[in-house]
């Protein structure tokens, strides 16, 4: 994959890497000098960059667009080690708010409800009963409510890994936000975001995380569980 700056000279030139999956290279296209080069979360498909130079990509397993935003010219020292070569300046980008940004008005992106929540007065008298004893069906749940017997047990499930796990409420949320991280997906983050923030979980921690790092100066069981969750959910370990 390639791309070029939106200035008319055309000054730099973007490579996705075809050996480190997730990361783009900046070079300077008058000599092929390589300037920088920065990570995406989850690898990259294609690439596209706007007359204001950010840099657009698709997520490499579940196709969904990202967004790299540019941020400014900076200047820094050379990448490449190059005899006599010395200072010079290079785009910086940073990653979109979530990284993957949702695009209003792009075909693909803006998806309809497929399953949408039942009306009240169109629920079978089963369903009825299992909101009244459930409470409001939000997310996930709303799907599931087409089968008011799987919707109890999985509801049930979910209870028994929350309120009876081994693993303290900290370490439990952790793996729960990573996820949610490398899927994008929303519903989850917001719910549990303010879960982890109750639990112990420093802003420091839960930021890294949402942008897409390895969080540091953790306890050792927070650094197991992060490495366990990042090798299942990042790496496919």
């Amino acid at each position: 994959m390639a791309a070029f700056s939106p200035d008319p000279q055309q000054t730099y030139l973007y490579i996705g890497s075809s050996t480190s999956y997730r990361k783009i290279y900046i070079f300077r296209r008058s000599d092929l000098t390589l300037l920088g080069s920065f990570d995406t979360v989850a690898g990259h498909h294609e690439m596209a960059v706007d007359s204001k130079g950010n840099i657009y990509t698709t997520d490499g397993r579940s196709r969904k667009p990202m967004r790299y935003l540019f941020k400014e010219m900076r200047s820094a020292g050379p990448v490449a080690r190059r005899k006599g070569q010395h200072g010079h300046t290079s785009p910086e980008h940073k990653r979109d708010s979530w990284c993957r940004a949702r695009l209003p008005g792009r075909a693909g992106c803006a998806r309809p409800d497929r399953m949408p929540p039942i009306p009240k007065d169109k629920m079978t008298a089963e369903q009825q009963k299992v909101v009244a004893e459930r409470g409001n069906l939000v997310g996930p749940w709303v799907p599931l409510s087409r089968s008011p017997e799987v919707l109890g047990l999985m509801m049930d499930m979910r209870r028994h890994v929350a309120n009876r796990s081994l693993l303290s409420p900290a370490l439990t949320e952790i793996p729960i936000l990573i996820s949610a991280r490398e899927w994008t997906q929303h519903f989850e983050w917001n719910a549990h975001e303010a879960i982890a923030t109750k639990a112990g979980l420093k802003a420091e921690i839960i930021n890294a995380i949402k942008e897409g790092r390895r969080p540091r100066q953790m306890t050792s069981r927070r650094k197991a569980s992060t490495t366990c969750a990042w090798s299942f959910s990042v790496r496919r370990a």
